[in-house]
């Protein structure tokens, strides 16, 4: 019964690290998109042809 319920903990915290690891890329690529949004509008109203 210990081995099992040991084998369970390290399936938790396996599964707890996935769950950060995938919540850390999908906070970069938000945060990136967000910052290239963000130049994209002051390049169209720094540019005096737009």
């Amino acid at each position: 019964m210990t081995g099992s319920h040991e084998t369970f903990w390290w399936l938790l915290a396996l599964v707890g690290l996935a769950v950060v690891v995938f919540a850390a890329l999908l906070w970069l690529r938000l945060r990136r998109r967000a910052e290239t949004e963000r130049r994209a509008e002051e390049a169209r109203r720094d540019d005096p042809a737009a």
